[in-house]
């Protein structure tokens, strides 16, 4: 396509600003997605409708052009649309991943659970870990950061597009068909009575991160096998959401490999 677009209302300039909006993407069922490298790593072209491609970069991204429907634009107008720092003039919209929750918990394994997690970053980077160590679901309750956030996909690294993630669940809901499922469920939590090494995070199990601030609240707490906590021998009283599921996501994996 050799048209540059200048101009702001143009249907693909106007649907990109859109989905800066959770509410739009909700709404449209799509995400943006910036970076190069990002871009070229996703699994499947099916994912990507199309791409906004700044004019002075199109000979950089010519392998990207051949791949993706596209359109150039303006350098100008594109520096208007980037989220980035530093933005590299590339922009993929992408369809969002649909899940069947109740699909999901049939197939069993390790599931991680956010329940009211806000950073962005915390919930990417837990997508990201939850796929490296091979779980089959992440489920975000409500009251999550949207899971297709600008900086939340970033930080999956593309996880989103790998791993199932189901968004927007009520706890009851979940809870009701991991039980089904006869599937035990773990609370993260700093009053915790066992440690992670001494339950057993093999087969059918549900790993429940919480807040930043307040954890996992005490009602879904109530509901859980065990309340887990990590040995914090020094002076900290907490670690990061993403970092404390990290370690109990891999200690699932350890056990699952040499027990």
């Amino acid at each position: 396509m050799n048209d540059v677009v200048v101009s702001a209302e143009n249907r693909f300039v106007k649907e990109v600003s859109l989905l800066r909006s959770a509410k739009q993407r909700r709404k449209l069922g799509k995400f943006t997605l910036e970076g190069a490298a990002y871009i070229f790593d996703i699994p499947d072209t099916r994912h990507v409708e199309y791409m906004l491609v700044a004019e002075s970069r199109r000979g950089e991204y010519r392998a990207l052009l051949e791949k993706h429907s596209h359109r150039i634009v303006a350098d100008k107008l594109m520096a208007l649309l980037c989220d980035t720092v530093t933005p590299q003039g590339v922009i993929a919209v992408c369809k969002q991943p649909r899940h069947n929750t109740l699909q999901l918990v049939a197939r069993g394994g390790l599931y991680v659970i956010c329940e009211d997690v806000r950073d962005p970053g915390n919930l990417g980077t837990i997508i990201r870990t939850a796929e490296a160590a091979g779980a089959t679901a992440v489920l975000a309750l409500c009251g999550c950061t949207d899971v297709y956030s600008p900086k939340a996909v970033r930080a999956s690294s593309g996880a989103v597009f790998q791993l199932p993630v189901a968004e927007d669940l009520a706890a009851e809901d979940v809870m009701a068909l991991l039980r089904g499922n006869n599937t035990r469920v773990y609370a993260t939590h700093l009053d915790g009575g066992s440690l992670p090494y001494d339950v057993d995070l093999r087969g059918n199990c549900a790993i429940i991160i919480g807040n930043e601030a307040h954890g996992v609240s005490d009602d879904l707490a109530r509901q859980c096998d065990a309340r887990i906590k990590l040995p914090m021998p020094g002076t900290v009283q907490s670690l990061n959401a993403s970092v404390a599921a990290g370690v109990i996501i891999y200690e699932s994996l350890r056990q699952r490999l040499y027990h």
